[in-house]
């Protein structure tokens, strides 16, 4: 073979791998990579509508994952004022579930107010792209440990009475 067939076998090779590699990028950067879907994905079902501040919340999570891959949770509990939670690696199983997540929770210092827990997943899908996911929990109140203090005992003409209408929705 010549110099002038090696370099133009030399030359497709070449071309044939860039070609090839811009076809992966392509792929990797534009596949609809549909990881997990969710049933009522911005209103997520919880177990109270009231939470005192230091109780636990636990939201219910109807899901339908199709791949087995290992991704991270961001959350935060939100109305105006934001508090996040550490992140958290998860891979919740493959298939569809309905679960009970229960691991987190409301912190003491937060004021009283309608709120809710927001979270994102977000997937590494392949080396240059990630996929994420929004969904959140419906809205809840929260009481604060010294509203409720002030709402159970009120001092009025030397009577003890006790604020029942929240109590009630605490047990509830």
């Amino acid at each position: 073979m010549e110099m002038r067939e090696r370099l133009f076998i030399l030359a497709w090779v070449c071309i044939t791998i860039v070609a090839a590699g811009m076809g992966l990028l392509f792929y990797w950067s534009f596949y609809p990579y549909k990881i997990m879907t969710i049933k009522n994905q911005m209103s997520l079902p919880i177990d109270k509508k009231v939470y005192q501040a230091g109780d636990r919340i636990i939201y219910t999570l109807d899901y339908c994952k199709t791949m087995d891959i290992t991704g991270k949770l961001f959350r935060a509990i939100s109305d105006g004022i934001t508090v996040n939670y550490e992140t958290i690696e998860s891979n919740i199983p493959v298939g569809c579930h309905i679960i009970n997540r229960g691991d987190l929770v409301i912190p003491e210092f937060l004021p009283s107010g309608e709120y809710f827990i927001r979270s994102t997943s977000e997937w590494q899908v392949n080396p240059i792209r990630r996929v994420t996911m929004n969904f959140k929990t419906e809205p809840f109140e929260v009481i604060s440990k010294s509203d409720l203090q002030l709402d159970q005992v009120e001092i009025n003409t030397g009577q003890i009475k006790i604020n029942t209408d929240r109590l009630n929705n605490l047990t509830q």
